[in-house]
């Protein structure tokens, strides 16, 4: 009884704490990224990032960022990376050599771990974002397969998200993101929640629907 007591409290102690909540919408063709602090109450505090790197510098109005990765050993005069141009031929990316795909996403994934920190150092300061505990939610594809999301998730914390202690991450398939997005414009505590996500231990996830 005493050990529930502390947990309860803990667990009261935690959820009053500001945190950043951080959405990496990861998919095939392109990936997205939004954020909210906990203590807004709408999903219209929702901040979407709309500026990725692009051609020649930083491109303003682009909501995602194509999932791909050209690595310079590969590159030519002619294609940024030789994989688009073997892709025109045959519909299909390849992997480089010395990398399997769960590398190809670590890579590309650092590179927007360390863009999104960088973008919410500018926005809140080091120092600010450096004490505030972050949430990741990776949104994948519904139709991915419990290793490719294993390895997906495997990957995201090689790549920073979720490193530091204070800081966790989940994962989420796009069909429930989209429900909970359309379900449950409330975002205060003691709100209607319509639909709750738990993650499983094996990286799946369920949602229980409450009246």
């Amino acid at each position: 009884m005493a050990a529930d007591a502390q947990r309860d409290r803990q667990s009261g102690a935690t959820a009053n704490v500001l945190k950043i909540i951080i959405d990496v919408d990861y998919g095939t063709t392109f990936t997205g990224v939004s954020f909210v602090t906990s203590d807004k109450t709408s999903v219209d505090d929702i901040d979407v990032i709309r500026t990725w790197p692009g051609d020649g510098g930083p491109v303003e109005g682009n909501w995602k960022t194509p999932t791909v990765i050209a690595y310079g050993s590969e590159n030519n005069t002619e294609f940024d990376d030789p994989s688009l141009r073997e892709a025109t031929g045959s519909a299909l990316f390849h992997l480089p050599p010395g990398k399997d795909a769960q590398m190809v996403c670590q890579d590309f994934l650092v590179e927007v771990y360390r863009f999104v920190v960088h973008n919410l150092q500018i926005r809140m300061t080091p120092q600010v974002f450096k004490m505030t505990p972050v949430e990741y939610y990776l949104t994948i594809p519904a139709m991915w397969t419990d290793k490719a999301r294993s390895a997906t998730l495997e990957a995201a914390k090689a790549a920073g998200f979720g490193s530091r202690k204070i800081n966790s991450i989940h994962m989420i398939p796009e069909p429930e993101a989209a429900a909970i997005a359309a379900l449950k414009k409330d975002l205060r505590p003691g709100s209607v929640n319509v639909i709750s996500v738990h993650e499983r231990r094996h990286v799946g996830v369920q949602t229980n629907a409450r009246p």
